[in-house]
């Protein structure tokens, strides 16, 4: 399994958690919508990580996530 770094337009309110609305894969943004969401926290580490199940208007399916401690995103490749 490969993580590739990724840029994401996000939704943060005020009140609400970032998640991400659009995706750039490989060269143009995707519209995206969450369809399932989880933390996880590696034991040794403790670093966390919110995971997202997204999928577009397509249909595809993309596994993100955002690293809290780096402050980046991912796909799941």
């Amino acid at each position: 399994m490969n993580n590739k770094l990724i840029e994401v337009k996000t939704y943060s309110g005020r009140r609400a958690l970032e998640y991400p609305l659009q995706i750039k894969y490989p060269d143009h943004w995707i519209d995206v919508k969450v369809i399932a969401e989880q933390i996880e926290e590696d034991l040794v580490s403790r670093c966390r990580k919110r995971v997202f199940l997204v999928e577009d208007l397509r249909g595809n399916r993309y596994l993100l996530y955002y690293d809290m401690g780096l402050e980046l995103w991912f796909l799941v490749e």
